[in-house]
């Protein structure tokens, strides 16, 4: 190589560019070169559009590389690309990498890059590490928290001024310019103005984490994002003509309803009024409500009819104006016909994932809905779900051996049930099938309402809000009182967490992997600080999966995450063999969080549309 240096070049020159803007090259073998030599690369992409399926002339304009000291900018991928990000030993560092590598994943499968990218390795967002590194990984939580003061933006501009003590311009109106055309000098010094600072920033933020003690829970994220990128490329598709008459009969049904409510509630001429609603109850009821909230409706619905005609309109109201036809002209693809989110790789103060527009993960659950989700012709869709996960959690947490033996069972909540009614699990599986259905329903209810340090009158609220089912004051007390006199383990631990939350200031919870959260404000309380290692852990335990499913090829099928379930679309011919594949990843990426000895049990499913 000797002292040769890159020419500055501008392709496309658009008047001359002035002195101050770096220099840059265009020739992709030296970048390689350095590459084999540094190891370490850091990347940025210019596009137009904000994903490839976007509009019809989405593409990338500019791949930017800085390696070695020195910077590159190329109008294409160059050939070694997936060569480049599949090997491990080479560092690759971006900042918000996920929307980075939807486009790579784009280009690879057009025939750039150099062949299909099954596999990207030893990637590095700044991003995210910035949300860990920071107090509060979300604006909401923050603000939920009163904490606005201990606020970090994590975008490149933010994390460059904090951690670098570097202020870039970082402005450029995006809606205006076409990455794709000739690069004005403007547009040049705008690409090259923060790529130098990529590598030193990574390197800061990696010794917050490991003074923080948060380096495992970051090298689980850096494997999740190719996993992110495939999901958001990926999407799923909906059967359009199932929905669309599904519509009209939730519209037929809510407007047949609205008739009925017109009979009963004469004066109202409004039913999204909840004043002229509050206004009617005493005339109706005979007695005014405290409130029209969701739960205070299916409280006193028993009792009173007219209020269940209220729910089901509400009910069916909301279908026809959340899922209805302007569900599907504004999130369908006009592309491909999908739907593509936008997951949120650390969406929640947990650090579990998010999604939005559209929101998959607050779909209805019934399995007629999730049967308009479908498999595209020839292939099938895998549902991968973590059972009882969090109960497994818990019982690992609070080391609590009773409720470790009923998760062993394989049917914790069957488990639960024969424990605090005295029985073994044999008897009460010998119980009749009813018996045997209406137990493991009380218990699911006091698993999922206790574990997290909930009361009695919080155990009512979720039967009820959950799992449509009333209880009394009375019955719930004595739900309570089993469940935490048979798992003593948990009680102990339920007491811990209270006095935890004793103590004066902001109280800081960690997870299994070592991730940190604050709690303060509204999250100051012994439930968050349960769900924070619960909850958390559980969702680090399937990220923790997604190193497996790089390595078994899987990810270039994965469409969705909701909750503790992964879907994929496979071909229809190998779906069964690369579901157990898929099934065995799950498991081996959940104990190495949980533990070896954690008795973890995945429910899959494959059939032609996406199976409860």
């Amino acid at each position: 190589m000797g002292d040769e240096r890159p020419e500055s070049v501008c392709p496309d020159p658009v008047g001359e560019l002035p002195r101050a803007i770096p220099a840059y090259g265009t020739d992709a073998d030296r970048a390689r070169i350095l590459a084999d030599i540094f190891r370490v690369v850091a990347i940025d992409l210019e596009t137009r559009g904000l994903h490839p399926h976007a509009s019809v002339d989405a593409a990338v304009g500019a791949i930017i590389v800085h390696v070695g000291g020195e910077s590159f900018i190329f109008r294409e991928f160059p050939d070694w690309w997936t060569d480049l990000l599949e090997d491990a030993t080479i560092k690759k560092v971006l900042t918000n990498a996920k929307f980075d590598l939807t486009w790579m994943i784009d280009a690879s499968l057009s025939g750039a890059c150099g062949g299909g990218l099954t596999h990207a390795r030893n990637i590095q967002d700044c991003m995210l590490k910035a949300q860990l590194v920071h107090d509060y990984r979300t604006y909401g939580g923050a603000r939920k928290a009163g904490r606005f003061d201990l606020w970090r933006g994590n975008d490149l501009k933010s994390l460059l001024a904090e951690f670098l003590t570097v202020d870039i311009g970082k402005t450029i109106d995006h809606a205006v310019t076409d990455w794709t055309g000739p690069w004005t000098a403007e547009m040049v010094e705008y690409m090259l103005e923060d790529i130098a600072y990529l590598e030193p920033l990574n390197d800061a933020l990696d010794r917050e984490l490991l003074e923080q003690g948060q380096e495992r829970a970051a090298a689980i994220e850096m494997d999740v994002v190719f996993g992110a990128a495939w999901m958001t490329y990926n999407g799923i598709a909906i059967d359009q003509d199932t929905w669309k008459v599904n519509h009209k009969s939730w519209w037929e049904m809510s407007e047949h309803l609205e008739w009925h409510l017109k009979k009963v509630f004469p004066t109202v001429l409004n039913f999204n009024s909840v004043q002229q609603l509050m206004a009617a109850m005493p005339d109706v009821l005979g007695a005014p409500v405290a409130n029209l909230r969701k739960a205070t409706l299916k409280q006193l619905a028993p009792g009173f009819p007219q209020l269940q005609l209220l729910l089901d309109y509400k009910h069916y109201r909301k279908m026809t104006t959340s899922w209805g036809a302007t569900y599907l002209k504004k999130f369908v693809c006009e592309i491909c016909g999908r739907l593509h989110p936008d997951w949120r790789q650390i969406g929640t103060e947990t650090s579990r994932f998010s999604c939005a527009n559209p929101n998959l993960q607050q779909i209805p659950r019934a399995d007629w809905f999730r049967a308009m989700f479908v498999a595209a012709p020839g292939m099938k869709l895998a549902s991968l779900d973590y059972s009882a996960i969090e109960v497994v959690g818990a019982a690992i947490y609070a080391k609590d051996k009773k409720l470790l033996e009923a998760c062993a069972t394989g049917n914790p909540h069957g488990a639960t049930a024969a424990m605090t009614m005295g029985l073994s699990y044999e008897d009460w599986q010998a119980l009749d099938r009813p018996t045997r259905e209406r137990t493991r329903q009380s218990a699911k209810i006091v698993n999922f309402g206790l574990l997290f340090a909930g009361g009695v009158e919080s155990l009512v609220k979720q039967a009820r809000d959950m799992f449509d089912t009333i209880l009394t004051y009375d019955e719930a007390k004595a739900m309570f009182d089993d469940f935490f006199k048979t798992f003593s383990g948990l009680k102990k631990t339920k007491n811990w967490a209270y006095r935890a939350m004793e103590q004066t200031g902001r109280v800081e919870v960690r997870n299994a992997v070592g991730f940190r959260r604050y709690l303060d404000g509204h999250d100051r309380k012994p439930t968050s600080w349960l769900n924070t290692w619960i909850q958390s852990s559980a969702g680090y335990g399937l990220k923790s999966s997604f190193g497996y499913l790089r390595e078994a090829s899987l990810l270039p099928f994965l469409c969705l995450q909701v909750h503790d379930e992964l879907v994929f679309e496979f071909p229809e011919e190998d779906a069964d063999a690369l579901m157990e594949e898929a099934k065995a990843c799950l498991i081996r990426g959940m104990k190495d969080v949980l533990g070896a000895r954690a008795p973890v049990v995945v429910e899959a499913k494959v059939a032609t549309v996406w199976l409860k």
